[in-house]
């Protein structure tokens, strides 16, 4: 019995490693790929903030919240790809799909110019300027749109054939009031404690719902994937490993199996589902800490806990087990005095 239980924990803290150190595996692997997605920034798509109710805590400000727009223009009979912001949403980055939480984030890289500095300019990615202007630098250059003219002040890049874009100031937001295109939107964030910042804003729900560089939907199916495999190469472990037990002892004489003691039986569910639970709390301060640092995982394994203190309430179980199982046996012993005398 003890051998078992070894083996038991034994499995289940392998199982605690897996699952701990999954997200990091992950994360190191998908911020390996060149993405310019940096520690300090991060995005909201607005569906999800609209679908989701937030307890915002309006006294926590972050250095950045920039709300970026997406529609639609017509230039010369052809319809172009817009998004709206204010200047510094250029010193943060942008999502390669605005509306979608499964999107890449990039900085902004100008080719030429900078960044826009009132109402009436704008700055295009590289494909637009050599489709409208047959170059890549355009700036300095002016075009109508909308019957409004406009003078391009940079050019950026475009990590993604997503990103072709037109950008305009926020001022322009009703340039093109006749547009059926469903407007998306998302939020940008910025804060040198981004994580930290985000929860103390609006809990796990904000945390988890804005896309950082640690908190992506691929990351996270990643490390679905890793538990997975982890949890069926344990299961493979212990299987193979019990049919060889088999095989040692078919013919050794059967174990007479002895009745356990009460005080045991408890002592044995306290120390085990102690042990779940501590294991369960490691596991999940791992995974939550993937979302931002250490601290931030605690922070919310910690008000996990004390939000869901009913769970101790298991420890009840045996009390109740054992106080009917005395008070039968103290019944029986009863009667059987009772049929003796």
């Amino acid at each position: 019995m003890k051998k078992y239980n070894r083996n038991l924990f034994i499995y289940l803290m392998l199982y605690v490693v897996i699952i701990s150190i999954s997200p990091y595996i992950s994360t190191t692997y998908f911020n390996n790929k060149d993405f310019a997605f940096k520690e300090n920034v991060g995005f909201l798509p607005m569906n999800r903030f609209d679908d989701t109710t937030y307890d915002l805590n309006q006294d926590v400000q972050l250095d950045y919240e920039v709300m970026v727009s997406s529609d639609i223009v017509s230039i010369n009979d052809k319809n172009y790809r817009t998004v709206f912001g204010e200047a510094n949403m250029f010193e943060i980055g942008m999502p390669s799909i605005i509306f979608s939480k499964r999107s890449n984030f990039y900085a902004f890289e100008f080719l030429y110019g900078s960044a826009y500095t009132n109402d009436l300019e704008i700055v295009i990615s590289e494909s637009i300027s050599n489709e409208l202007f047959n170059k890549t630098n355009s700036v300095g250059e002016t075009i109508t749109i909308m019957g409004e003219t406009f003078r391009v002040s940079g050019v950026v890049t475009e990590p993604e054939q997503t990103m072709a874009y037109i950008y305009f100031t926020n001022e322009q937001l009703d340039i093109n009031p006749e547009s059926d295109f469903t407007m998306y939107q998302s939020i940008l964030f910025q804060d040198d404690q981004l994580p930290l910042k985000l929860y103390e804003k609006g809990g796990l729900d904000l945390i988890s719902d804005t896309v950082t560089k640690f908190n992506r939907s691929d990351i996270h199916l990643q490390s679905l994937l890793i538990n997975d495999l982890g949890l069926l190469l344990l299961i493979g472990i212990k299987a193979f490993y019990d049919a060889l037990r088999r095989l040692d002892v078919e013919d050794e004489p059967s174990v007479v199996k002895h009745k356990p003691h009460y005080l045991k039986s408890f002592m044995g569910f306290v120390i085990w589902t102690t042990l779940i639970l501590t294991a369960f709390v490691v596991s999940i301060t791992g995974f939550y800490s993937s979302l931002g640092n250490l601290r931030v995982g605690w922070m919310i394994t910690r008000d996990g806990i004390f939000n869901n203190l009913w769970i101790l309430s298991i420890y009840i179980i045996p009390f109740i087990y054992i106080a009917v199982k005395m008070l039968i046996d103290k019944l029986k012993n009863n009667i059987q005095k009772q049929y003796i005398e």
